[in-house]
């Protein structure tokens, strides 16, 4: 088995790229966090969406079956689908369309 010690001693050869390359590094982890971010973000709308059709079919109100456990950023979207109650879902479409660009942008 081999330890933790022998294998910092292996990888202690990549520190000087590590350290010629750091930049390059630092945005290929900002683009995988942000990469996972703008994903988390397409499930979070999509529920919403789907309860608040839901909720228009059975006569319901939506503000009821909302959840509040959104991500500040879909929470800040949901405020602005329900400022033009007509587009709701062409909105979120769109929105999920881009999300899915940035998203595919930032894998590059």
């Amino acid at each position: 088995m081999v330890t933790f010690v022998a294998l910092m001693k292996h990888l202690a050869a990549l520190n000087k790229y590590f350290w010629k390359y750091k930049w390059h590094f630092g945005l290929g982890i900002l683009f995988v966090v942000l990469t996972n971010y703008f994903r988390i973000l397409a499930p979070q709308l999509t529920g919403f969406i789907v309860n608040d059709v839901v909720a228009s079919i059975k006569g319901t109100n939506a503000a009821h079956t909302q959840e509040k456990n959104y991500d500040y950023l879909v929470q800040l979207l949901i405020t602005w689908y329900n400022q033009s109650a007509t587009n709701k879902v062409l909105l979120t479409g769109i929105t999920l369309l881009i999300l899915a660009i940035i998203s595919g942008f930032l894998c590059f």
